[in-house]
């Protein structure tokens, strides 16, 4: 009997300690998210002297799944028209 309490709390602290793991990694990667959407909007805000607007929040989600050198290197050299288009909510063709 007592052998058997064991091997529960051993699995309940086992399973509480994988599940408690999986959360922080979670919650990690959601932190890292907010963190860099905040730069993209702040980077953009910068360049294009303008707070981020609808149609570009729609692109963000986007931006975000880029490496850090592919969305520096787009940030810093495409126009907002461009970035629109590149990313599929523009209208506007680009010339």
């Amino acid at each position: 009997m007592r052998e058997k309490e064991e091997l529960f709390k051993q699995g309940f602290i086992e399973g509480f300690t994988k599940s408690f793991y999986d959360n922080f990694k979670q919650d990690t990667q959601l932190i890292i998210q907010l963190e860099r959407a905040k730069m993209i909007k702040s980077i953009v805000s910068f360049r294009f002297g303008t707070m981020v607007d609808a149609e570009f929040s729609s692109i963000i989600l986007a931006l975000l799944q880029l490496t850090h050198e592919e969305l520096t290197q787009v940030l810093l050299t495409l126009s907002r028209e461009e970035l629109l288009q590149r990313f599929g909510h523009s209208e506007k063709p680009l010339s």
